[in-house]
């Protein structure tokens, strides 16, 4: 059973980094093919794994249109012409691949693949691995009405948006999954105390990590708010955020800094930029925050400092609920203005933090393992398909 994977993304975010773990671990019969829009990184990464990779070109009016400009969008007739083409495309890639069943990786592959129904009939799944409001929430709802396809929903969140409910079947929830063995190999490619070293970090220092892209929805603001006021109270920190900004959000570390010159904390900022490998920097951390300010889908970054048994600390919104047990395997604040102060006691109490840590780790081996996502999407699949 051949699935055709289509992701819309040049980057490797983290839709694209759930994805690439569960390709390799599908059960058979599938045979996974990867549909891209250019040659990148993710051509790349699915050559390094043996897997079929094929492209097809979009152009750049597709590939720039964001969810917000969508409906300003709908009525122009260049967009159509070029959805017309997609159609193509795609048809032609079904065909010739001999695919069985195509599945969206992306919201935009999804609305993209949903306008091209008439042409690709064979049966279609959408990934959801986001959560939208507004307009662009009804434009997802309209194109799952026309295009009907069977849904997995990376959270219970996820899973009970308005955008979803345009079928009385519910969505699967899947939550992502984590190969832990070998993720504690990545953060192992280099020690703490060289990674320490090279960010700056003076013995006696804490380290507050921040991973992920950066972002306005991400809320990495907070944590620099967090930041100031530790300092204000003598303890000796540093604030990593480790990522960068992608798609039309190239400002945004820009205005990051310069809230911390406002808050005169500079010197206690470490911007990272992208990372290939960031397993040894979450390993070197002493407490990872995660403050998003819209609601998380899932929250990968969660699950990858837990299963380095690391303390988490994050927003009550969301997937996010659904993988931290609140006093047990990380701490879920009711609204950001509690974050320095959550810090503050962890920072006074290690003891609470390893054993917040331990209970992390113990639960992505329970609960977040990446056999038991890649079986349950397995299994979806090849139901999909029959």
């Amino acid at each position: 059973m051949k699935v055709l994977f289509f992701d819309h993304s040049p980057v490797y975010g983290g839709a694209e980094q759930s994805l690439f773990s569960v390709l390799p671990a599908l059960k058979q019969p599938i045979v996974p093919v990867l549909l891209v829009s250019q040659e990148s990184i993710l051509t790349a990464k699915a050559q390094s794994l043996n897997i079929n990779c094929r492209t097809i070109k979009l152009s750049p009016r597709l590939m720039s249109l964001s969810r917000g400009r969508v409906i300003k969008n709908i009525l122009n007739p260049l967009l159509w012409r070029d959805l017309s083409r997609a159609q193509q495309a795609l048809a032609e890639t079904v065909q010739k691949e001999e695919i069985d069943i195509v599945c969206a990786n992306t919201l935009k592959a999804a609305i993209i693949l949903g306008l091209c129904r008439n042409k690709i009939t064979k049966p279609l799944v959408w990934h959801v691995r986001d959560i939208v409001s507004g307009l662009p929430s009804a434009v997802l709802w309209l194109t799952g009405r026309l295009s009907n396809p069977k849904i997995i929903a990376v959270s219970r969140a996820a899973a009970r948006q308005p955008a979803l409910n345009f079928s009385p079947a519910a969505p699967t929830v899947i939550h992502n999954g984590i190969d832990q063995e070998k993720w504690v190999f990545a953060s192992r490619q280099q020690k703490p105390e060289e990674i320490k070293t090279k960010l700056g970090i003076k013995p006696g220092e804490s380290l507050i990590g921040v991973f992920g892209q950066l972002s306005a929805w991400k809320g990495q603001e907070h944590a620099i708010y967090a930041l100031a006021h530790l300092k204000r109270r003598g303890f000796l920190c540093k604030l990593l955020l480790a990522g960068d900004a992608i798609f039309a959000e190239q400002g945004y570390p820009e205005s990051l800094k310069k809230l911390a010159g406002s808050l005169n904390v500079s010197g206690e900022m470490i911007f990272s930029g992208w990372l290939e490998n960031t397993a040894p920097y979450m390993a070197a951390a002493d407490i990872i925050v995660h403050t998003p300010v819209k609601p998380e889908p899932f929250g990968r970054v969660l699950i990858e400092a837990m299963a380095l048994g690391k303390p988490v600390v994050a927003i009550k919104n969301g997937g996010i609920p659904e993988i931290i047990d609140h006093g047990r395997s990380g701490l879920l604040l009711e609204n950001h203005q509690e974050l320095p102060f959550v810090l503050e006691r962890l920072l006074c109490q290690p003891a609470q933090a390893k054993a917040l840590g331990d209970e992390a780790r113990r639960q992505v081996q329970l609960r977040f393992n990446l056999s038991d996502t890649a079986a349950r999407i397995s299994d979806f699949l090849m139901e999909a398909g029959r």
